[in-house]
């Protein structure tokens, strides 16, 4: 890549990414400090709940 583009848009490059998985984990992931190891594992598990993903979804 850096032979393609150069190491300065190389560098750009990676701090875009760098950038989008910080959103990424700031929106889309839940807080997990805090909880049990038992808690997090239910957490993580079954569909996302949108409306506050801290908290597991409830499948009715």
């Amino acid at each position: 890549m850096q032979v393609g583009i150069g190491l300065g848009w190389t560098m750009i490059v990676f701090a875009v990414l760098c950038v989008i998985g910080i959103f990424f984990v700031y929106f889309f992931l839940p807080e997990t400090k805090g909880h049990s190891v038992e808690e997090v594992v239910r957490l993580f598990e079954g569909p996302v709940n949108r409306k506050d993903p801290s908290q597991p979804s409830v499948v009715r």
